[in-house]
């Protein structure tokens, strides 16, 4: 199974991206640091990896 992934399929879809990066970023911060203050840094970060997907699942082409 090959995943041929174009450049221009890849920047048409950076936002999802981006996404999956600050999930998996504040996930890895709530599971692996000990101190609190950093795991709540984390939920921050994937709080906003989830506001963005939502954000970006929104978004009209063209609308003003």
């Amino acid at each position: 199974m090959s995943f041929d992934i174009s450049l221009d399929q890849f920047i048409s879809h950076y936002n999802y991206v981006v996404v999956i990066v600050l999930m998996m970023l504040g996930l890895w911060a709530m599971i692996a640091k000990k101190n609190l203050i950093k795991k709540c840094i984390g939920m921050a970060i994937f709080q906003t990896g989830i506001i963005l997907f939502y954000v970006s699942m929104g978004a009209k082409e063209g609308a003003t």
